[in-house]
């Protein structure tokens, strides 16, 4: 098995590869293109034979410190195992090794800005990494520091599947997210199905976002808002959804970022109505409105 040196400090990762170690530059390119956007940006130089692998990380902390000063609920915890997965799952698709990612939680950032993972892959041939998505996922389950409110009878779930099959999927974990998600999106649907029929459909995550009670406050900041989104450029008190006559309005809160509406900026503190169709932006989430009228 051939690893290589490694250094680490907050702002990179330099990784000192061995002799016979050769890079993948169609795998570097695809992760320097930004095909494959949540990888860790690599540059590769030659030196005296031997390949040596800059990663930049910035601005990124570790899955461990997130896990540290954070605690997790069911929301966050299916928001971070499905930005895993879209990062597996893309990696499968473009025939990249999981035998080259580094699957310690010292080594998967997370970027504090927007609440997204990103792995290191080492694009040398030949290279083999320590551990596997089934260790993974143990590891990032027993870093969790959950809240003292959950139930967490979906984290048992996950656990026991995990621990039940030998060679843990990355289409397993699809599964269970899939599954965890519609359960919570129906309890969700039929705890609100007398109050709201106004939705927030996501573009570009698995989050959607149920609007259950009027008025209706979205943001990051926990404890004044009704929905809490897990995104640094999100206002803390974002945009109000509010319902006048059967009809449906936004009120941006004076935002940094801004609430756009179809690609137009709306004016703060001035509602503007809602129509089934109609994109939405709260700062740089992108959304979908529907809205289901009664017969």
């Amino acid at each position: 098995m051939k690893k290589g040196k490694m250094k680490k400090s907050r702002e990179k990762i330099i990784l000192k590869g061995e002799k016979g170690q050769q890079p993948s530059y169609r795998e570097v390119n695809l992760i320097g293109d930004h095909t494959l956007d949540r990888l860790l940006s690599v540059a590769v130089k030659e030196e005296k034979g031997k390949s040596i692998l800059y990663y930049k990380v910035e601005g990124f902390i570790t899955l461990t410190d997130f896990l540290k000063i954070n605690s997790i609920n069911q929301k966050l915890f299916l928001l971070l195992l499905q930005n895993i997965v879209i990062v597996l799952k893309k990696l499968e698709q473009y025939y990249f090794s999981k035998e080259r990612i580094e699957w310690s939680l010292d080594f998967v950032y997370v970027d504090p800005a927007t609440w997204y993972v990103y792995f290191m892959y080492v694009p040398l041939q030949p290279y083999e990494s320590e551990g596997n998505l089934k260790g993974f996922l143990c590891d990032f389950i027993a870093a969790c520091s959950f809240e003292s409110d959950e139930t967490l009878n979906y984290v048992q779930e996950l656990i026991e599947e995990v621990h039940h099959n030998t060679a843990y999927t990355v289409s397993m974990l699809d599964d269970f997210c899939n599954r965890f998600r519609t359960s919570h999106e129906k309890k969700e649907q039929a705890a609100s199905a007398s109050l709201s029929h106004i939705w927030l459909e996501s573009q570009e995550s698995p989050e959607n976002i149920i609007i259950s009670k009027f008025p209706f406050r979205i943001g990051k900041m926990e404890g004044v808002t009704d929905y809490r989104i897990y995104n640094h450029k999100v206002s803390r008190k974002h945009a109000d959804f509010i319902k006048e006559q059967e009809k449906y309005y936004i009120i941006d809160l004076g935002t940094t970022n801004g609430t756009y509406l179809d690609g137009e900026q709306i004016e703060s503190d001035v509602k503007k109505e809602l129509f089934d169709g109609m994109s939405l932006r709260l700062a740089d989430m992108e959304f979908k409105v529907h809205i289901e009228r009664e017969e």
